[in-house]
């Protein structure tokens, strides 16, 4: 048998990052194996599939041998190679019929397990890309992870699905991604490709280890004039994937005026850590995760939260800021903004309570959050009057403005809304509506749950009554046989 020999250190990280590929609800046998081949250069690779995305894994050291090509289930060559040491090796052989033989080792002494396969006759054909591949730098391929997450996890806007390589001008590219209630932009890049693509937000991409794995590397395939599927590579690892097709939101017109901005907020780098820790620690809802910013007239910044059913609220003073412009108060996504305060960026500008704010930093980066209403009330206000802003000459121009920051366009072209400060949303109503549907759930299952008891007890009621009567029934035939 021609055998295909594996480092276990090596197969072990593999096996990590192929887990991010294999769904354990896959339908197809095929699907729930991993490709183990050798190439004619003698180089060995692993990889696996979901059908959407492809992903392999090259492995330092090739091996001798004639080319092959082996499918084993995943679940029991992970669970082989759990047990085994970094400084062991695995071997993989085709047996008789569509099994195969895992060599291993226990206390010194070689073992083999024989698991049930497929022929690699069933692997599902790899997308072929033959497009030049274009180098992601550190800057670029930071802002691609960042972006995805910030993608929309709403299975009914696929297209916002996605990081959004914008390549429209030719100036500047940008790398987009929102989900309807924040948005994250990145510019300042060239990336030399033909057209824009959406990079769909797979989970391989988000596994901690890809981004150590040296630089990327994109490549795509277009059809029609529209990208397919899309390549990334780094040193070991290429995964393919299909490309989210559609036309992505009209994002720059959800940007606020930079002149419009009346606070802005800085925070040191050294500081940030401290403010996510103060974030986390206030108290809020399970629903739109709400904290509270307020500037006072003595630019000192309190950060404010308050538990569900109560009107008292926690608040908490950070001093290490640099604020300029009038006292304000808003309310926000924490998970957004500790998400910005991750990224890093250090500056908030701020136009009203009920306007979108601005996280940036120098290098171009931007988030973009809508702010929510905590019932409508503001712990403490200032104070000092606040001047009375002018009217607007022209009302209707003042309020289509509005109306163009709180919406963003749909594939379909009509339109999203993004936020609202003086109603829910949409997918607030939503989430809502699915926290009752939740606790509805719950209630019936506990009903459930009790009347699953109830018929258990009288089962055993009745099989009692059974036993009680076979004994009568046996004290009668017993009976009936004496003779007086």
């Amino acid at each position: 048998m021609n055998q295909i020999t594996l480092p276990v250190s090596e197969l072990k990280t593999a096996l990590l990052g192929l887990s991010k590929i294999i769904s354990k609800r896959a339908v197809l046998p095929v699907l729930q194996h991993v490709r183990v081949e050798r190439l004619a250069d003698g180089a060995l690779t692993i990889s696996a599939t979901d059908l959407d995305a492809f992903a392999s894994c090259r492995f330092e050291q090739g091996g001798e041998g004639n080319v092959e090509a082996i499918l084993v289930p995943f679940i029991p060559l992970h669970s082989v190679v759990k047990g085994c040491a970094g400084k062991e090796n695995i071997g993989l052989e085709k047996s008789k019929g569509d099994e195969v033989l895992i060599h291993y080792q226990i206390g010194g002494q070689q073992a083999e397990q024989q698991v049930p396969s497929l022929p690699a006759e069933e692997w599902p054909p790899v997308p072929k890309i033959s497009a030049e591949r274009v180098l992601l730098n550190g800057a670029l391929r930071s802002a691609l992870l960042e972006a995805l997450k910030c993608a929309s996890t709403d299975e009914t806007r696929y297209v916002l699905r996605g990081a959004y390589i914008d390549v429209s001008e030719k100036q500047s590219h940008y790398v987009v991604a929102t989900d309807g209630r924040h948005l994250y932009s990145s510019n300042s890049f060239h990336v030399p490709i033909q057209s824009s693509v959406i990079i769909p937000d797979h989970r391989f991409l988000a596994w901690k280890e890809l981004p150590k794995d040296g630089d990327w590397a994109l490549r795509l395939e277009l059809d029609k004039g529209q990208p397919a599927f899309v390549e990334i590579s780094s040193y070991r690892w290429t995964i393919v994937c299909k490309t989210i097709e559609g036309t992505f939101a009209n994002w720059q017109q959800v940007l606020p005026d930079p002149s419009a901005f009346k606070t802005s907020i800085k925070i040191p780098v050294s500081a940030l850590d401290e403010l996510v820790e103060i974030i986390a620690k206030l108290p809020s809802d399970g629903i739109n995760h709400p904290v509270g910013l307020k500037l006072g007239p003595e630019s000192k910044l309190i950060l404010f939260g308050r538990a569900p059913g109560t009107d008292k609220f926690t608040e908490a003073g950070f001093g290490a800021v640099e604020a300029k412009g009038g006292p304000v108060t808003i309310c926000l996504n924490r998970n957004y903004l500790t998400k910005a305060l991750r990224f890093g960026l250090t500056e908030i500008q701020i136009s009203d309570a009920l306007s979108p704010i601005r996280c940036s930093d120098e290098s171009g980066r931007q988030m973009i959050i809508m702010p929510i209403r905590l019932d409508g009330v503001t712990p403490n206000p200032p104070t000092q009057p606040q001047p009375s802003s002018p009217v607007p000459t022209d009302p209707q121009s003042s309020a289509t403005k509005k109306d163009e920051m709180q919406n963003t366009n749909r594939s379909d072209g009509q339109a999203a809304t993004v936020s609202n400060g003086n109603k829910k949303s949409s997918l607030e109503a939503a989430v809502e509506q699915i926290d009752a549907v939740r606790s509805s759930i719950k209630a019936a299952a506990a009903s459930l749950h009790d009347l699953m008891s109830s018929l258990k007890q009288a089962q055993r009621e009745q099989r009692g009554t059974e036993k009680e009567i076979q004994s009568v029934r046996s004290t009668l035939q017993n009976l009936q046989r004496v003779k007086i």
